[in-house]
């Protein structure tokens, strides 16, 4: 009976060692696996030669060899001589993480950049290639991809590369841009490479030209963009637009300008005799109108000079009155051209101390160039033509026209009664004449 028992118990006791084996193996390997991922984290502080012990007694852990070899490869070197065995050792330690880790992406990062400590370029563009194909859609990898061809004179597959980094991550777009516009020295032949056609892509360089002050060639790109696409983002475009005339190129303002809004490139002043609507938006070169509490501007079709439609500017009746951004238009000129300026305005019960005259400012810096003769009241519903002559400064590339009226004193009566403005015209002297007006060019 006694054997029979003990021949029972056998197999309980052989079952509990097994396991007891197997808590412990379970155990080992959680504490070895909890070591290496203390050790090979690198926001631990872990100093060299205890990753190299740590290595010794883990020599499998693809992570380890991964942490020593980047610290290898991150370190300054300061000696020459030890140069090439210092980045075998580097090597040795990235091979080992791509044979225990063969699918992981860092792994074959470190090997392409030991290689190419080691001038093997063909195998570290063939360890980055894995890296980037491993990394599938980390686009920091392709990144890399791309500066390394650079530094391999392989421009043409690097724009490739850039391109195909701008398709998983628009957000590298500015990055790009900017590093292939400082490589070329600022030429644009490889963009088309790099970017697509779609609006997004050419509004991201043409913001990127206004940031480098291109305005010459923003204004080109953004004329390639269909007019229809550029009106899909009104405010955005715009936007640029203002932008470029911040930057004082006027000329590429307008011809960026008259495309967005259909209109034809300015040539002198734009809607001289008001017959077109002024728009609400879009107005950088056409009439802005702003309604003050000195005077009400805006647009009538009860009297005109020609043929249908003229600027009325209705006084408020407020003392002291003063006009001065109530209606202009931003006009491009060339500079070193004299220019004759006319228009005609209408003083209808006009009673003002300082009547109303039209001025012409430099627009890059609000410099009076000319004003001409003031509006009569005398000549009570009379149209009378104000005008003047001014010969464009060599800096002056743009003019603001604008209606003013200036109390010379800090007192006047309030300005009453309503003025017709229509047909403003701004046209180059193109041979010597004598202009009989009332003309007061304002001297430099």
């Amino acid at each position: 009976m006694l054997t029979l028992r003990l021949e029972k118990r056998w197999p309980r006791l052989l079952g509990s060692l097994g396991a007891l084996l197997l808590l412990c193996l379970f155990l080992f390997a959680a504490v070895s696996r909890f070591v290496i991922s203390e050790i090979a984290d690198p926001l631990n502080q872990v100093d060299t030669a205890t990753l190299e012990s740590a290595i010794n007694r883990f020599p499998y852990s693809a992570l380890l060899h991964q942490r020593l070899a980047a610290r290898m490869l991150a370190a300054p070197l300061d000696q020459p001589e030890v140069y090439e065995s210092y980045f075998t050792r580097a090597l040795g330690h990235a091979d080992a993480a791509v044979k225990f880790a063969p699918f992981s992406s860092d792994a074959h990062l470190l090997r392409s950049m030991a290689l190419e400590q080691l001038g093997d370029n063909p195998g570290a563009e063939s360890a980055m290639r894995e890296a980037v194909r491993l990394g599938k859609h980390d686009a920091a990898l392709r990144w890399r991809l791309v500066n390394m061809l650079v530094r391999f004179d392989r421009l043409p597959e690097a724009f490739n590369e850039a391109a195909a980094l701008v398709l998983e991550d628009p957000a590298y777009l500015p990055t790009i841009l900017s590093f292939f516009y400082d490589l070329t020295g600022g030429q644009l032949d490889w963009v088309d490479t790099v970017l697509t056609s779609s609006p997004d892509h050419q509004l991201a360089l043409v913001r990127f030209l206004i940031d480098s002050a291109n305005y010459s060639a923003a204004r080109n790109r953004f004329q390639s963009v269909a007019r229809r696409d550029l009106l899909l983002v009104p405010d955005e475009s715009e936007q640029l637009i203002n932008r470029v005339i911040e930057g004082k190129a006027y000329s590429a303002a307008a011809g960026m300008w008259a495309h967005l809004s259909g209109s034809p490139l300015p040539s002198g002043i734009h809607n001289p005799g008001f017959e077109a609507s002024i728009p609400t938006s879009l107005t950088q070169f056409d009439w802005h109108l702003q309604p003050s509490k000195y005077a009400n501007v805006g647009i009538t079709s009860k009297d005109s000079r020609t043929p249908n439609r003229s600027l009325l500017l209705i006084y408020q009746g407020l003392e002291t009155t003063l006009l001065s951004n109530e209606a202009g238009q931003l006009v491009i000129v060339t500079p070193g051209t004299t220019y004759q300026f006319n228009t005609f305005a209408k003083p209808v019960d006009l009673a003002a101390h300082d009547s109303p005259r039209v001025v012409l400012y430099a627009a890059s810096d609000n410099r009076k160039l000319a004003e001409s003769n003031p509006v009569l009241p005398d000549k009570n519903g009379e149209w009378q033509m104000l005008s003047s002559v001014v010969t464009m400064p060599p800096d002056v590339a743009a003019i603001l026209i604008t209606i003013q009226q200036q109390p010379r004193f800090t007192y006047a009566k309030a300005s009453t009664g309503y003025v017709l403005f229509d047909d403003f015209l701004l046209s180059p002297m193109r041979q010597k004449q004598d202009v009989k007006s009332t003309d007061q060019a304002v001297s430099r």
